[in-house]
Order: structure tokens, then C-alpha cells, then sequence
């Protein structure tokens, strides 16, 4: 049913929320990456990288200097 109407697994469907709220984490937060994907329950720092640019296409470094830039501007 799902993958009729989202043309997703569940799994997939999942693993999407789980990189977005990181990717708000990285944006919102001054938490380190690693304490991010620990709290978004990836195995390791490494891998949550190599999803976040599998899904993405930014490395999460890349990610949290976008915000910070963003920020520097608009002061």
C-alpha cells in the first residue's frame, strides 16, 4: 500500500525522516555530527556521512557551513 502511494518502503520512508530531522539537527543546532547521529541512531558517525550524502548529495560538514554562513549574513 505504502509503496503504491509514496513509491517507498516503509523502510525507505523512514530512513528519509531519519536524514531529514539530522539535516534540521546540522541546521538548528550546535551539536557535533557525532552526537547527532547518535541521537538519530545510525551505527556510526561514518555511515550517517555516507547517507546524508547518498540521500542529500552535502556532506554534513557542508551542511552545518551553509547555516553558518546563513547566519554571518543575515547579521
Amino acid at each position: 500500500m505504502l509503496k503504491d502511494e509514496f513509491q517507498a518502503t516503509f523502510t525507505e520512508l523512514k530512513q528519509k525522516a531519519t536524514i531529514n530531522r539530522a539535516v534540521s539537527l546540522l541546521r538548528t543546532t550546535r551539536k557535533t555530527i557525532t552526537e547527532i547521529a547518535e541521537e538519530r541512531n545510525f551505527c556510526s558517525a561514518s555511515y550517517f556521512c555516507k547517507m546524508l550524502k547518498q540521500q542529500i548529495g552535502k556532506t554534513a560538514t557542508q551542511i552545518q557551513r551553509e547555516q553558518t554562513l546563513e547566519n554571518v549574513e543575515k547579521k
